[in-house]
């Protein structure tokens, strides 16, 4: 077993990791692998680590190569300058990896790297030794990989086809070796980031930003603020695709707090986080909340767009899609994938606008922005476009990555915006929800071998320009029907009742209302008794389980796919507990609470919850034949007892 693991680690070029293992093998007092570690050791010019094995094993001294390194290992410190003239009982080759070793140590070795690479190639490139040759090119390659940018350069770069460089490379790239495969991945990167800084030094890179998704509120101010600050610093062209409509109000967009989403700390010391809450919120307010929950529309004064366009020239070009149009042809779909296909859409049609522009112009951008047209960009930094080919500058969270806002290089962006085209086809064991943004991008990304590195400037969605030119609809007859059947049934303590309020018609009057016409849309996210139960553990495998079993493909998935939603119900229903332990205020409320709850219990009695649950109790017996009396005893009584119903 030890074997494997060492075998395996060499293969990679985990030399750390080899030394490790042999360690542990010792401590345990393994004394068949001493030999084979002391060799590991000799090879790899650790002589130090060896001489005081040999002290502890005086049986290996009778070995020859080590009775001599033993008795003369006083030598070595005294000479290493001059260790190729003055010591010859050491091969030259593992001689030379001593010399490294050393000046690593002694920090020396950073000087003349033309040096070691000459000393390489004589004593070490062409030897039979893989080990020693491996393991010094590992040395120098780690070392050098963190060191100034310019001896970094004199190590990496071949000056011409003759150059140490290109041997090196020649033997990493015919090995099958996987160390040998990632330290020849390291000189192609060292390669690429110093070319690209000499072509940067130049070259004035072209940028451009494309803005996308719903104009809201004062847009203008918002986009103003992009126009007159990241695109002015990075001298960029600019496009815009977005609706036809604004919204006049948002409805309670995504996230777990409405009044944090929109007005931020603004209202924070009024002291009601607790009605933001959407359950909170639809429970005790619900007339309300049934005006507040809907997006209000109205239509974009083309003029405006037109003078927009006249005013900055960055500005580049302007589309206006239909957003009715649109949101027909995804009439039946979930919310959550509504809400991601606009995201996905809006991200597309941004960066295919930007496409139309360089072919009218016959140029090509160096670096694309993609920015949501209803955020504003801060502390933008000086090196922001220090970005390599296979990175994408986005934000990273506990879910995954994408806050709307990322920027990387023309190419890698045309790949980020082309998820739209593929998130019908690309759901499997390890995308079980492509409309899950966040998962979703960041795992789309990866695949195209592209890695996520922290942005250089901070993207604000609260407190902006455009949130703060907001209206309301008109909800006054609501929330009063809504307070005088609180203050009747007394579901709320008096104090709260003043402060939701004192809220309301605070807000009305830093936001004032809608006074055009409008389109309202119906958000349909809201959380109801169904809803609740149909985010039981029951429910879902049951769903998963009936989805899964319509194809082969589906049966292979379908461990899978059960295990993963288990994890991630145990997460959520965690993170839910911590929630409330920290704020009890925020506890859902029971069932019977919601007014479909009669209807909502039906769900319990259903297919797909009976099967959820009957597999529950089986992977609780698993180990008892269990899954076996799940597929031959109880999927078989449940579709009975479903069909004669």
């Amino acid at each position: 077993m030890e074997n494997n693991k060492i075998d395996n680690a060499l293969d990679y070029w985990n030399f750390e990791l080899v030394e490790m293992i042999y360690d542990e093998c010792i401590i345990n007092n393994d004394d068949s692998i001493i030999l084979e570690y002391c060799n590991f050791l000799y090879n790899t010019a650790n002589f130090e680590k060896l001489v005081r094995l040999l002290k502890d094993n005086v049986t290996l001294i009778h070995i020859e190569k080590y009775r001599i390194l033993h008795e003369n290992y006083h030598l070595l410190n005294k000479c290493v300058e001059s260790v190729f003239e003055n010591i010859h009982f050491i091969p030259k080759d593992i001689l030379c990896c001593y010399y490294f070793r050393k000046k690593i140590n002694s920090t020396r070795l950073i000087h003349n790297p033309e040096k070691k690479l000459f000393l390489y190639k004589t004593y070490i490139l062409d030897s039979n030794n893989t080990l020693t040759q491996n393991f010094s090119l590992w040395l120098l390659v780690k070392y050098f990989q963190n060191s100034a940018s310019s001896m970094r350069e004199l190590f990496f770069i071949p000056k011409n086809i003759e150059s140490i460089q290109y041997h090196i490379m020649t033997k990493l790239f015919y090995s099958d070796s996987q160390g040998a495969k990632n330290i020849y991945n390291i000189f192609i990167e060292q390669i690429h980031i110093a070319l690209n800084n000499q072509i940067k030094i130049n070259k004035i890179p072209k940028v451009a930003i494309c803005f996308y998704g719903i104009l809201r509120g004062d847009w203008q101010a918002s986009l103003k603020h992009s126009f007159d600050n990241i695109a002015t610093i990075l001298k960029a062209d600019c496009f815009l695709s977005t609706w036809e409509e604004k919204q006049e109000w948002p409805g309670f967009s995504g996230g777990n707090n409405w009044i944090e989403r929109l007005f931020g700390v603004k209202y924070a010391g009024l002291d009601v986080n607790w009605l933001g809450e959407h359950n909170f919120f639809k429970t005790y307010l619900k007339n309300s909340y049934e005006v507040l929950e809907c997006e209000y529309l109205s239509r974009i004064d083309l003029k405006l767009i037109k003078d927009m366009k006249k005013k900055y020239t960055c500005l580049k070009k302007i589309q206006l899609n239909n957003l009715e149009k649109f949101e027909a042809n995804m009439l039946n779909e979930s919310f959550f994938r509504q809400n991601t296909s606009k995201l996905y859409y809006g991200i597309y049609k941004a960066f295919e606008l930007m496409k139309e522009y360089e072919n009218e112009m016959r140029i090509k951008y160096d670096y694309v922005f993609i920015l949501r047209a209803d955020s504003e960009f801060f502390h933008i930094d000086q090196n922001i476009l220090d970005v390599q080919l296979n990175e994408i500058a986005d934000s990273f969270f506990s879910w995954g990555s994408g806050c709307g806002s990322s920027y990387g290089t023309r190419e890698i962006m045309e790949i980020y915006a082309s998820i739209y085209n593929f998130a019908e086809y690309i759901q499997h064991k390890y995308i079980l929800n492509p409309w899950d943004n966040h998962d979703t991008i960041f795992k789309w990304m990866t695949l195209h071998g592209v890695k996520t590195i922290p942005l250089k400037f901070y993207a604000k969605l609260s407190n902006t320009k455009c949130l703060e030119g907001l209206k309301l609809p008109y909800f006054q007859d609501a929330l009063q029907n809504d307070i005088d059947q609180l203050k009747k049934t007394n579901m709320l303590s008096s104090d709260k009742i003043v402060k939701i309020a004192s809220f309301f018609n605070r807000i009305v009057c830093d936001y004032g209302e809608i006074k055009c016409r409008t389109r309202s849309v119906k958000r349909r996210f809201v959380v109801n008794a169904k809803s609740r139960i149909q985010n039981h553990l029951s429910y879902k495998l049951g769903q998963a389980l009936i989805t899964n079993s319509k194809s082969i493909l589906g049966y292979i998935r379908m461990p899978f796919v059960l295990s993963y939603i288990k994890d991630k119900h145990k997460f959520e229903q965690k993170a839910y507990e911590e929630k409330i332990k920290e704020n009890p205020n925020l506890a859902l409320p029971p069932l019977e609470a919601y007014p479909d709850y009669k209807e909502a219990l039906k769900e319990k009695e259903c297919f797909t919850y009976k099967l959820g649950e009957a597999f529950i109790k089986a992977s609780k017996n698993w180990y008892g034949g269990g899954y076996i009396k799940f597929i031959l005893k109880d999927v078989p009584r449940l579709k009975r007892e479903f069909g004669k119903r």
